[in-house]
Parts: structure tokens; sequence; C-alpha cells
């Protein structure tokens, strides 16, 4: 980019270790984001344009293609523009759509606010990793938000900031005396039985056994 920079002033401008200062003020100042890499396993750079309501140009492999949409006139739709043969001319024609775009001021709002709205949170990109690392040992991911949201549709009173093995114990227990119309209050017996020992008393109930599995799942 240096080189390129020295030989073609008048046409080509870059300033590559700004981009570790001044990387978001970049972002937001360009007009495009390029990226005709040859292969992005999941790609970062394109939310960091996103961010910045910025639209991208980009070849259509790994991670691209699944968060840079080519954007039609027609409906206004899609977040930049891509390319799916790597070579010069592919990758010209995008830039020439592109551009063209960029002279439509109308559609070129459309396009910078389509951008904007296509950025993904991290916590969603976080969450499809962990899911692929378990499948990858063999193993389910259990979303914690899920069953979080499970647990409250159960029992409106759950609240998982009081989660630990005792409060298990005494909320499966009063599930327990509820279902089974005992008596017996919590306070007279502080020593909660274990899930197998409600079994074996007899608790078959649903909901005691679903409420325990999904706490279980969620520690």
């Amino acid at each position: 980019m240096d080189n390129l920079a020295y030989r073609f002033p008048n046409s080509f401008w870059a300033a590559p270790n700004d981009f570790f200062t001044a990387g978001p003020l970049v972002n937001l100042g360009a007009d495009f984001g390029v990226m005709p890499s040859v292969f992005e396993p999941g790609g970062i750079v394109q939310h960091e344009f996103f961010v910045a309501g910025t639209p991208v140009v980009a070849f259509k492999t790994g991670g691209l293609k699944d968060s840079v949409f080519e954007f039609k006139w027609d409906a206004n739709e899609g977040n930049g523009f891509t390319f799916e043969a790597f070579n010069h001319g592919d990758f010209m024609y995008a830039m020439e759509r592109a551009i063209g775009t960029f002279h439509n001021h109308e559609k070129y709002k459309v396009l910078r606010e389509n951008a904007r709205r296509s950025t993904m949170d991290g916590a969603t990109v976080t969450r499809e990793w962990l899911k692929e690392f378990y499948r990858l040992r063999g193993k389910v991911f259990i979303d914690n938000e899920i069953v979080v949201k499970e647990m409250q549709k159960i029992n409106g009173d759950w609240d998982f900031t009081k989660y630990n093995d005792s409060y298990i114990d005494e909320y499966v227990y009063r599930d327990f005396l509820s279902t089974t119309g005992s008596s017996e209050s919590i306070e007279e017996n502080k020593q909660y039985p274990s899930l197998s020992d409600l079994l074996k008393l007899g608790a078959q109930d649903g909901l005691v056994a679903t409420t325990f599995k999904m706490e279980l799942g969620s520690k």
C-alpha cells in the first residue's frame, strides 16, 4: 500500500498504520470497505465497517458470504456488493456496481443504512462459535439465555441470580411438595432430598423432572 501511494500520489492514498490508532474514524469516513480476500474463516473487519454504516465490497468466501449481501436496487435490500469468481474482471464489475450506486445519492443513503442495521452483535457471533466447538466435540451446546427464559415461563418467580446447589434442592423440593399435596413445610425439613430420592418417593411429575434437568443443564 505504501508502494502504491508512492507510485501514484494523485490517485492512491493509504495510511495502514493509522488503522490501528484511528480505525473507527477511518471506517466511518470510507465510502466503501473493500475485502477481496481469497479466504476469510469468519471475518471481523466487515462488521467493523457495518458499525460505521459503511457498505462492503467482498469476495464470496467464508464468513464474508454469510454477512455481505448484494445490494438490490429494486428491493432496496443488501449491505454491499459481492463477486463470485476470484479474478480481476469479476472484482472490477463489483466495484463498478458500487461506484454506480454511490453516484445515486438516494440509493447510496439506503445502502449505508442497510449496512448499519446489519451489524451483528458480538454475543451472537460468540454463541454460534460455541455451538460449533461443542458440535466438534460431540456435545450439545446449552444456551443459558434460553434456559433462563424457559425457566421463567415455568415459574415467573425463578431468579437465575440465586442459582446454586442449595437453591436447586429447595426449588425442586417445593415442586415435589406441591405435586404430592404434602402438608410438610420447607421450614420443617432443611435437609432437602436429592432428585433420585424424590423419584424413589414417586415424584413422577413432569414439571419437577423437567425443571431439575433444565437447571442442571444451565450450570
